[in-house]
C-alpha cells in the first residue's frame, strides 16, 4: 500500500449572521441528500459554523455556501462514468479531498450502501481514485460501524489486503450508526478502534497522528438524548488528534434542521 502523510487542512470560512453561529470548525461538516435537498438549502443556514459538506455524490446539486468546501464522493458504481469530470470540477472550485465508495459492504436501496464485493471496490478505487493522488487527499471506502463479519473494519481490512499496495489512501473514512440509545462510552471506544486501525495501515501524518474522517455519524433517541450525546461527542472529536473531519447525519429535506430537529441542529452547530 502506498500512502503519503496527510497535511492538516486549514479551511477558511466566512461567518454569516445566524442565531447560534460561531467560528466555523475546520473539522465540522454537513451531510445532505441531494436527491431531496439542494446544496443551497443544505449549507446556507450553517455556513458560519461548518467548513465542509458532502452528499454521497460527485456533484453538489446546486451552489454550496461561501466558506463551505464541497467534498465530492464517488459513492456508487453508477457515478463512475461521470466521476472524473465531476472531481476535476470540484478540485478546480477549491475542494481539497475526495471520498471513495459509500458503505460498499451493505446492500443498496433502503440500506443505502453501494453493495460491492471487495474485488470491485478495490479495482474501482484503483481506476477512479488513484489518478488523483497528489492532487487531493483521498479517502478509503466509507464503511459502517457494524462489527459483523465482512462489514465495517473487517470489510476494510479485506479491502486493504486486496489492494496489495496499489490503492492510494490519505485518510480512513468511516461511519457510526447507533440504533440504541446514545452511548458515549461505546462511541469513544469506536473512535479509538478507527484510530488504531488507521495507525496499523500507516495512515498517519508526519507526527504519527492517525488520519480519520467520521464522515457520517448519528444516534437515536429523543432530542434531549441526542443533544446530551452531542454535548459530549463534539468536544471529544474536536480535541482528538486522530479525527480530521466529522459530520452528523443529516440535514433534512428542507435544509432547515438536522435530524428534523431544530434543537438537535442548533446543538450540533453551536457546540465546540
Amino acid at each position: 500500500m502506498f500512502y503519503r502523510a496527510a497535511l492538516a487542512l486549514a479551511l477558511s470560512a466566512t461567518t454569516l449572521s445566524a442565531p447560534l453561529s460561531r467560528r466555523a470548525s475546520s473539522k465540522k461538516g454537513l451531510t445532505y441528500d441531494s436527491m431531496v435537498t439542494n446544496a443551497d438549502a443544505a449549507t446556507s443556514q450553517y455556513a458560519g459554523s461548518v467548513s465542509w459538506a458532502h452528499n454521497w455524490a460527485p456533484d453538489p446539486a446546486g451552489n454550496v455556501a461561501q466558506g463551505v468546501e464541497y467534498v465530492p464522493e464517488l459513492g456508487f458504481q453508477k457515478f463512475e462514468s461521470s466521476w472524473s469530470d465531476a472531481a476535476n470540477k470540484a478540485l478546480g472550485s477549491g475542494a481539497k479531498a475526495l471520498m471513495s465508495y459509500n458503505e460498499p459492504e451493505i446492500s443498496a436501496g433502503g440500506d443505502g450502501g453501494s453493495a460491492m464485493d471487495v474485488g470491485a471496490a478495490v479495482s474501482g478505487h484503483q481506476a477512479h481514485m488513484n489518478p488523483f493522488a497528489g492532487r487531493a487527499l483521498i479517502g478509503t471506502p466509507s464503511v459502517t460501524s457494524s462489527q459483523d463479519a465482512g462489514k465495517g473494519l473487517d470489510y476494510l481490512s479485506q479491502w486493504f489486503d486486496g489492494c496489495a499496495g496499489n490503492c492510494h489512501v490519505d485518510f480512513l473514512s468511516a461511519h457510526y450508526q447507533s440504533t440504541a440509545p446514545a452511548d458515549f462510552g461505546w462511541f469513544k471506544n469506536y473512535i479509538g478502534s478507527l484510530a488504531d486501525f488507521a495507525k496499523s495501515k500507516g495512515i498517519v501524518d508526519s507526527q504519527g497522528n492517525p488520519q480519520v474522517w467520521l464522515s457520517e455519524f448519528r444516534v437515536t433517541g429523543s432530542d434531549q438524548d441526542q443533544q446530551s450525546f452531542l454535548d459530549q461527542a463534539i468536544p471529544f472529536l474536536e480535541g482528538n488528534n486522530a479525527i480530521q473531519r466529522y459530520s452528523y447525519y443529516m440535514v433534512d429535506n428542507s435544509g432547515a434542521t438536522i435530524q428534523k430537529s431544530a434543537p438537535v441542529g442548533n446543538t450540533y452547530v453551536a457546540t465546540s
